[in-house]
């Protein structure tokens, strides 16, 4: 999560969407500026050209 502290930040394919932040027992809607945190998890929905692995 350094290099990548913020959504806007993250380098995800173009096409990719975050659509919810889960933090512990939280969902949080994401915006750019909304700050990741270690066990934060991602609902992300994208163009099949641009599949994204999960890094669990």
């Amino acid at each position: 999560l350094e290099k990548a502290d913020t959504l806007k930040n993250m380098n995800l394919p173009k096409g990719t969407l975050v659509m919810i932040v889960k933090r512990k027992s939280k969902f949080l809607v994401p915006n750019g500026t909304l700050k990741l945190h270690a066990g934060d998890k991602l609902l992300l929905i994208s163009e099949k050209e641009n599949e994204v692995k999960s890094e669990e």
